[in-house]
């Protein structure tokens, strides 16, 4: 069964290494307003600057539709209203007649005029508000007249900067952040086929009502939607998540913005952006310029992200071939369907033996309950994929991996023949574990998950459950019936209080939103530089460690050297042990990773922790055992 596994996941392993390789689009992009904004403080020419300095590190630049009154404060129009010009006329009022001032709709609106001397710049706000307000628009000379009232149209977040055209002709990727109040994007002419739309502010306007008109008009208009991620949760946008899940693959891109660190020191917001490259499959990376630094520390961290992300090339998406990406996807339903009927078969076995184990140590279970319990949730897992029930599917798949991994590992270590070289049986185990982990993301692989729009459920039950199915593996029904019924001591209190922290500092340190403290955070930092792909502190240093000394220990025990105290502290390493079990397991859940950098991330936490092991284990043997 094992090698029918072992052949499923590297054939899914096979085929996700090719989407991560053609799946490629690359953006670095800078916002352009933003960058005015910040600039204008330490840069006399700063827009002479941004050509020479700043296009050559970035393949895309964004841009926020601006309202009247913004342009207004940029010098670029003049705008006011009907009852202002009354009070305080404008010298471009000369060229209206006097029935522009007058109202035959409705003789209380306050209808709004606009001027600037910018001819070609007057036809695209005109062109846009004809669109919006058709038969309420009207031109004379270079001011416009709309006969809406002027606090709607003054603040109606539509209109682009004109520098948008002269850049797209230079090849870069146009991204606009648009009002999520605004939805008829169809009457917004300046948006082209291939733009990516980034929503400002929360998805309330209208939602859920315009989700599938928005639907129709991307995928008609080939428009791209960036979303923000996940789990920065103060970023989600009400609908966003909805609406992404609607969307083809070529039709949205998953966003990180350096908004978000801006609190960070230099190194740690670079630090951030190649993890949410590299690691968390953010395809567009939105540079925006912190205030906590000055101006040429920005740019460097925008050098630099270039040299890392673009690979010195300008080049916009041109490895991006769509047919190709749903050929791959399509070869991997057909292999992640396949694993989804070996792992009910695989884990339906894993619990038969699990029970056998549990009547061999002495406990009395009845066999025929625990098989209509096991049908039962065999049956609720299948219907939960049939009806698309992500949560509930997601958490069972956990559940069954986690006696399939406890059962695996048991029977290795103590009912199999034991290997006199630890290291390589050490190796061996670790191998099993990343198929293992590898075939459990072909059974959960989907687009959402892939493009982190959605996340794996129950993350938790999997680092916490194996070490409670093992407790009933290495102590018999005897033992922990003698553990409850004696009499209860202050240290028994203290060492459960004890037992029940740990495992709530390692469930509140799991996770992407897991605490961290100042130190340990520039010193990940530091690790992500040196390996690229940072293993975690935990696995590394004591779930793998764990697993080498309980194998030494088993290893002394076949070769009649352990000592007492030795052979009692075998069952508990093998608990610890599962820390790293499942580590590797919830390594390969994070499906939006690609699948090498969790391959790297693995073998640096073995490596690391090999070498942790033998320096405490000639620690060890030198000053406690002392006889070797």
């Amino acid at each position: 069964m094992r090698w029918i596994v072992f052949f499923v996941s590297f054939l899914f392993l096979i085929l996700r290494i090719l989407l991560d390789k053609t799946y490629n689009p690359k953006y670095l992009a800078v916002d352009y307003l933003d960058y005015l904004n910040f600039s204008s403080n330490y840069v006399y020419n700063y827009k002479d600057y941004f050509e020479k300095k700043i296009l050559n590190n970035v393949n895309a630049i964004s841009f926020k539709t601006l309202s009247l009154k913004e342009l207004k404060n940029y010098n670029i129009v003049d705008v006011v209203s009907l009852n202002e010009l009354k009070i305080n006329p404008k010298f471009w009022i000369t060229t209206l007649d006097s029935n522009s001032f007058k109202t035959n709709l409705n003789p209380d609106i306050n209808k709004t005029f606009i001027y600037t001397n910018d001819l070609d710049y007057l036809n695209i706000v005109y062109s846009i508000l004809a669109n919006i307000f058709p038969n309420k628009v009207s031109k004379v000379g270079n001011v416009i007249k709309v006969d809406v009232d002027y606090d709607y149209v003054a603040n109606l977040e539509v209109f682009p900067l004109k520098e948008v055209e002269k850049y797209k002709s230079l090849g870069k990727k146009i991204i606009w952040r648009v009002s999520s109040y605004f939805y008829d994007l169809e009457k917004l002419n300046y948006i082209k086929s291939g733009d990516i739309i980034v929503f400002n502010g929360p998805f309330v306007a209208g939602y859920p009502f315009y989700i599938k008109k928005l639907k129709e008009l991307f995928i008609n208009k080939n428009l791209i939607f960036g979303f923000v991620e996940y789990y920065s949760s103060k970023n989600i946008q009400r609908g966003s998540i909805e609406f992404a899940y609607d969307l083809p693959l070529n039709n949205k891109i998953k966003l990180f913005s350096t908004y978000v660190v801006k609190d960070k020191s230099a190194n740690g917001i670079l630090n951030s952006i190649d993890l949410a490259f590299n690691e968390r499959n953010c395809r567009l990376i939105l540079f925006r310029f912190s205030d906590n630094l000055n101006f040429y520390d920005n740019i460097n961290i925008l050098k630099k992200s270039h040299d890392n992300i673009l690979k010195l090339s300008n080049t916009i998406n041109k490895d991006y071939n769509l047919e190709e990406i749903n050929k791959y996807l399509t070869f991997i339903k057909i292999v992640s369907f396949v694993a989804l009927i070996l792992f009910i078969v695989y884990s339906f076995a894993s619990a038969s033996y699990y029970y056998n184990f549990l009547v061999e140590n002495g406990y009395n279970l009845n066999g025929s309950l625990f098989f209509m319990f096991n049908l039962f949730l065999f049956i609720l897992f299948i219907l939960s994929f049939v009806f698309k029930v992500e949560f509930i599917f997601e958490v069972l798949v956990l559940f069954f991996v986690s006696f399939l991994v406890v059962v695996f590992i048991y029977r290795e270590i103590f009912l199999r023949e034991f290997s006199n070289n630890i290291v390589l049986f050490y190796f061996k185990l670790i191998l099993w574990i990343i198929i293992f982990g590898v075939f459990v993301q072909a059974v959960l692989f989907n687009q959402n998950l892939y493009l982190a729009i959605n996340k794996v459920s129950g993350i938790k039950l999997l680092l916490i459950l194996p070490i409670f199915l093992g407790i009933f593996l290495v102590f018999n029904y005897k033992e922990i019936r003698l553990f409850l019924i004696k009499r209860v001591r202050v240290i028994d209190i203290v060492v459960i209080l004890f037992i029940f922290g740990v495992i709530g500092v390692y469930l509140l340190r799991s996770g992407n939103m897991g605490f961290t403290f100042p130190f340990e955070t520039e010193l990940r930092n530091i690790l992500d530089n040196i390996l690229i792909a940072r293993p975690r502190f935990k696995e590394f240093l004591i779930g793998n460690p764990t697993l080498l000394f309980l194998l030494y220990f088993v290893y002394l025990k076949y070769t009649n050297k352990l000592k007492d105290y030795e052979f009692k502290m075998i069952p508990f390493l093998f608990l610890i042990s599962f820390i790293t079990f499942s580590d590797i397991v919830d390594t390969f859940l994070h499906v939006h990773t690609p699948i090498l950098f969790g391959l790297l991330r693995t073998f640096w936490a073995l490596t690391i922790g090999l070498l942790i092991f033998f320096f405490f284990k000639s620690v060890y043997n030198k000053i406690i055992r002392k006889d070797y």
